[in-house]
């Protein structure tokens, strides 16, 4: 007859580094996120939080939901092959940063306007009107818009909890044309 298979059983936070297999309760036992990898030499870990899969690099922060709660999961270190991580949910979360729909952002000394036209939490986008052309961005990407003849690139750093926080601008003067 087969043995049934082993299960870790959720460790509490603030136990430590938690390895592969282990499974650790975060905001008083509403996360539950399973280590499924980790690795020092990329300082990442593959993780299930609330059964969705995701890699995080050291002090990235996923966004997730638990019941009506918006929840972050960040992944704060990498020692002795395991994770090291923390979560909140609800009035525990940080303040949210950037800009929310309906606001505008000036960037480049004037030069740049982000208009927030709707930001989306899952998955991490934006639909963003710079200087009046409308674009749609993920999170980490870059519009590319040209500014007095130079090409300038604005970021989505971020997205989370209905805001987004823009990076920029970073313009090449060797695309400048006469």
């Amino acid at each position: 007859m087969p043995r049934p298979a082993a299960t870790s059983p959720p460790v509490p936070r603030g136990a430590g580094a938690m390895t592969p297999g282990m499974t650790a309760m975060l905001a008083d036992g509403a996360l539950r996120v399973f280590v499924s990898r980790v690795s020092q030499e990329e300082q990442a870990a593959r993780l299930s939080v609330q059964g969705q899969l995701a890699s995080l690099a050291v002090g990235e922060t996923m966004l997730t939901m638990a019941g009506n709660d918006y929840c972050m999961v960040t992944l704060d270190g990498i020692a002795a092959g395991g994770a090291m991580l923390s979560g909140a949910c609800g009035d525990d979360l940080p303040e949210a940063e950037g800009a929310s729909p309906g606001n505008t952002v000036v960037l480049g000394e004037g030069g740049i306007r982000v208009f927030v036209s709707r930001v989306e939490d899952w998955p991490q986008r934006a639909r963003l009107s710079i200087n009046g052309e409308m674009k749609e961005i993920e999170a980490g990407r870059t519009a590319l818009v040209s500014v007095d003849g130079t090409l300038c690139g604005v970021r989505l750093d971020a997205v989370g909890r209905w805001r987004s926080g823009c990076a920029g601008p970073a313009c090449s003067s060797a695309s400048k044309t006469s």
